[in-house]
């Protein structure tokens, strides 16, 4: 391992030189809560660690495990939550630290003086080290666009990583600001981490009646009245749109990845950020870099297969890879994978176009994808092939799945003879059982079949 400062480009994966600690309470909660950030293997991520339950449950700080986005990111596994996570993350991912384990003794993340300021000094002192492994980079490709009640993201293909951001409340004390930043450039420990979260007076009553904002007073968020804020004096002049930058930031290394491309938001928030953040992974506008081509080939990537990992696999393209990611893979015996419902599937468009609903063949299909890449994951002479379905058996579909809801695909191998599996796959929607179905399919060299 080598000690490094500071780099977001850097190839090799980094974590935490030395432990820190942070106490505070936290913002909805109001629950005083010690966090302590520890070093962790490459591969590892964000994890948050409850030391305050039983046996110490885990949640890993990823897209797929994001169980509430109302004022603040949560992260949910089993029984370990963790809440208001986006200022450390935010933090974590433009100071160029990849890898830690943050054990906290509460449901959620100490919310200090409101912005992402402390963890950044924190992050600092500890210092960070490389990590004999490959960081996984993505790029975009072509341009990408995701829109949503008046809320957007917008993508393009750069040679490096940076974002512009709007926000335009129609208040005479905000009106509308706009940022620009490049993280690796400019300097974000003085340019976004000291800008704090915020919020209307209007708003205050009704966010205490919805059991939020326990921890919240005037010294960890500003507070905006009719005629401005009534916490003065502000950091910066734009100190709003700095902070949902920090936000986006924040929920954007939800992803596990990091990413090459010019990004622009406009009025958005933590729900919206990680819709589409989910909707660009499983779009055609990335790509792997050259730089994570050469250092990790894609059939050897760690967990989480993204698409373009699962690409590297699997034939399909779009529009019919239906498989978003891959979580987990036990070889030989079992693989999780994932794909996020949106309203801009193709399908959408002409089934059941006024009540749309994911068609069942296609959550079949999506099951059979996922189980293709359990296969060749666990045998490797199957790589190459195609793989065609023999039998569809048993199968049944329990609830209809719609746009906004993220399937959970959950493959086992029942059998393995010669070039033929007999795969069991369910789709789960939450805990409920949304399809199942007994699968058999033949891997078959491409000039032979």
């Amino acid at each position: 391992m080598t000690e490094r400062i500071c780099d977001i480009y850097g190839s090799r994966q980094t974590t935490l030189k030395a432990p820190f600690e942070r106490t505070g309470r936290g913002l909805h909660t109001g629950r005083e809560a010690l966090l302590t950030a520890k070093p962790a293997a490459a591969g590892t991520g964000y994890v948050f660690r409850r030391v305050d339950l039983p046996g110490a449950p885990e949640v890993r700080a990823s897209l797929d495990n994001v169980s509430a986005t109302e004022r603040g990111t949560v992260v949910s596994a089993g029984s370990a939550s963790a809440a208001t996570i986006e200022h450390l993350l935010g933090a974590c991912f433009c100071l160029g630290l990849d890898n830690a384990v943050f054990e906290i003794s509460g449901p959620e993340v100490p919310i200090l003086d409101g912005s992402g300021a402390l963890w950044a000094e924190s992050i600092a002192q500890a210092g960070l080290v490389e990590l004999d492994a490959p960081r996984i980079f993505v790029e975009l490709v072509a341009p990408f666009r995701h829109e949503s009640g008046g809320k957007l993201m917008e993508a393009e293909p750069s040679a490096v990583f940076k974002t512009a951001y709007l926000v335009d409340y129609r208040h005479p004390a905000l009106g509308r600001q706009e940022f620009s930043f490049e993280p690796g450039v400019d300097a974000f420990d003085t340019e976004v981490a000291p800008a704090r979260t915020f919020c209307f007076e209007h708003e205050v009553e009704a966010l205490r009646k919805a059991g939020l904002i326990k921890g919240g007073d005037l010294n960890c968020a500003l507070v905006v009245g009719e005629t401005g804020v009534l916490n003065p004096p502000v950091r910066f002049s734009d100190e709003f749109v700095r902070h949902k930058m920090l936000d986006f930031f924040g929920d954007l290394s939800l992803a596990g990845v990091r990413f090459r491309g010019f990004f622009r938001l406009e009025r958005a928030g933590h729900a919206f950020h990680v819709e589409a953040v989910k909707a660009l992974l499983a779009s055609t506008a990335l790509a792997p870099s050259k730089r994570t081509q050469e250092r990790t080939p894609m059939n050897d990537a760690p967990m989480p297969l993204d698409v373009n990992a699962i690409q590297e696999l699997l034939p399909h393209r779009y529009p019919f890879l239906l498989l978003d990611r891959v979580t987990s893979i036990e070889p030989g015996v079992k693989a999780v994978g994932i794909k996020n419902v949106t309203m801009n599937e193709w399908f959408f468009q002409g089934h059941f176009p006024g009540h749309p609903i994911y068609p069942g063949v296609l959550i079949i299909e999506g099951m059979a994808q996922c189980g293709g890449v359990l296969i060749m994951k666990s045998f490797p002479a199957t790589v190459g092939k195609l793989t065609y379905f023999m039998s569809i058996d048993a199968a049944r579909f329990r609830r209809p799945v719609k746009p906004g809801d993220t399937m959970r695909y959950e493959v086992e191998v029942l059998k393995v003879k010669g070039a033929v599996s007999r795969l069991k796959g369910t789709a789960w929607v939450g805990e409920e059982l949304a399809a199942e179905a007994e699968l058999m399919c033949m891997s078959v060299a491409p000039d032979k079949a």
